[in-house]
């Protein structure tokens, strides 16, 4: 039983006490003054929460009923005035507990609700409102008007099964995929992104006839671009605009990061770099199985030949570490585990390790890098600490 029913039942006897619900008033006695004023005061909200919370007040409660009970008997007349005025009390009571419980149930409510929807896939039609999505069942996503603009089927929301024709505005969505959760998007024009945890992208829910198909990605994600010469599609981020024609390509951005990397798989695409030093190139174009990574610190960007597979592994949950830094690694496994990882063995952090894992838990991943190394972790809910 928790605190606040023990109390209910504990408030429900003393009052019994008082009032002998075995119809034997003359046995109840009177009360002092000084009963009088202490039962006002618990009436007050600040009393009825210690009485409520703490065995201070309730040893104190009960002191004041033995009190009362062992007081010389007066006449009826006296008893039953003293009942009727403590059983308003006794109402007061039952009235400022009951709203003061209810107001207990929905604070613990919505708290409860605010931490489900820190793990749940949250979607802003900016300017109108946001929707939670739960992955494990099947919705009709609609604008403020009852339009339906996707359809929603598990770890995928579809905007190309939809005539967008009829729709008086061009919305735009935000979706932000929580760590933990990974999501697919089939936009208006048929192009698919894979979405990793962590992952904020913005795009409209219907692209126009002609110019450009824009996005803004913050996070990773894989996307299998619908070819449409005359109108090229655009990934947008804070360090790097991709702009492709039709084509694979992955695109890995996240804040937390120092640097943005673009991995193509197939097709062709041209990155425009948005902030560089004097004299460094601006324009970067990519062949098939090249990787661009830009430096936020160098004000950089480095091309070079990559296995794409180890880039895109992770969209069938797969985790391939190559020549990685062990901060990084643990920034993975945050966005995969959805836990906090605290690195107390500084000395790791800018080892490097090439590992592969494929349907690992997070203590075996861990393990596997404590058997050669000189570490150790615990494991507590959702937090991780490392020695």
């Amino acid at each position: 039983m928790d605190s606040r029913k023990k109390a209910i039942v504990r408030l429900k006897k003393a009052l019994d006490i008082f009032f002998k619900k075995d119809n034997d008033v003359s046995s109840t006695g009177t009360f002092k003054t000084e009963d009088s004023e202490y039962l006002k005061s618990v009436v007050s909200k600040q009393e009825l929460y210690n009485t409520i919370n703490t065995e201070k007040a309730w040893t104190q409660f009960e002191q004041k009923i033995k009190t009362s009970k062992n007081t010389t008997p007066k006449p009826t007349t006296s008893i039953w005035q003293s009942t009727l005025k403590y059983a308003a009390i006794a109402i007061g009571i039952s009235f400022g507990l009951f709203f003061f419980i209810q107001n207990q149930t929905e604070e613990n409510k919505h708290q409860l609700t605010t931490k489900q929807q820190e793990k749940t896939i949250q979607l802003n039609i900016l300017g109108e409102s946001t929707k939670y999505i739960k992955t494990s069942g099947n919705t009709e996503i609609t604008n403020a008007n009852g339009e339906i603009i996707a359809f929603q089927n598990g770890k995928e929301i579809n905007y190309n099964t939809i005539d967008h024709n009829s729709q008086k505005e061009q919305l735009i969505q935000e979706i932000k995929v929580p760590y933990g959760q990974t999501l697919r998007i089939i936009l208006s024009d048929g192009t698919k992104v894979y979405c990793d945890a962590g992952t904020k992208l913005q795009f409209p829910t219907k692209f126009p006839k002609t110019g450009e198909r824009k996005v803004s990605l913050s996070g990773q994600a894989f996307f299998d671009v619908v070819s449409d010469v005359k109108n090229p599609f655009i990934v947008n981020t804070n360090s790097m605009d991709v702009r492709v024609l039709g084509t694979q390509f992955n695109v890995s951005a996240y804040d937390n990061n120092s640097t943005t990397q673009t991995v193509l798989v197939e097709g062709l695409v041209k990155i425009k770099l948005k902030h560089t030093l004097a004299n460094t190139t601006k324009l970067i174009s990519l062949v098939p199985g090249q990787m661009a990574t830009y430096n936020e610190h160098s004000k950089r960007a480095l091309v070079k030949t990559v296995n794409t597979y180890n880039h895109t592994a992770w969209i069938s949950q797969k985790l391939i570490f190559k020549e990685t830094p062990f901060i990084s690694i643990l920034k993975t496994l945050e966005r995969r585990f959805n836990v906090t990882i605290i690195n107390k063995n500084k000395a790791l952090d800018h080892e490097i390790f090439t590992a592969k894992f494929t349907d690992e838990t997070l203590d075996q991943i861990l393990n596997a890098f404590k058997t050669d190394n000189d570490l150790s972790y615990t494991i507590k809910n959702d937090q991780v600490l490392i020695k």
